[in-house]
């Protein structure tokens, strides 16, 4: 009645029916370089927008914090663990520390829930001057 090709078929809807592209990953990021320009030293917010296109609820699991000596950078609020609802696009604010003037380059590593664990590097770059320098020009 039913044939070895039935069950293959059977077989491969199971596990495919999830999400209809196996080869894409659940998470989307429409930009992920940030060129702030000339900016003054201090705390600065860039708003990383993060897509779910996933048919499921999937998980922001963290935002690695660092320090080197021109900035330092981490997620604004907690860890940067979040839930991000099937479908929906959610800004993830990253905070960057401009300690002293010169260029900057901030790394940002963001862990994401996309078929095991994926990480994303998120650069920010600019060029950081002191207030004397800046209320001048």
């Amino acid at each position: 009645m039913y044939g070895p090709g039935y069950i293959l078929l059977l077989v491969f809807t199971a596990t495919h029916s999830v999400d209809s592209d196996a080869s894409q990953n659940y998470f989307y990021l429409p930009k992920s370089e940030f060129e702030l320009g000339i900016i003054e030293c201090g705390e600065h917010l860039v708003d990383v927008a993060v897509v779910n296109q996933s048919k499921l609820n999937r998980r922001v699991l963290g935002v690695e914090a660092m320090c080197d000596l021109a900035c330092c950078y981490g997620p604004a609020d907690g860890d940067g663990t979040t839930i991000i609802d099937a479908g929906q696009t959610y800004k993830l604010a990253i905070q960057v520390l401009v300690k002293k003037p010169g260029p900057f380059v901030a790394p940002v590593t963001v862990y994401l829930e996309d078929k095991g664990t994926r990480r994303i590097t998120v650069t920010i770059t600019g060029m950081g001057v002191s207030d004397a320098i800046s209320s001048a020009e």
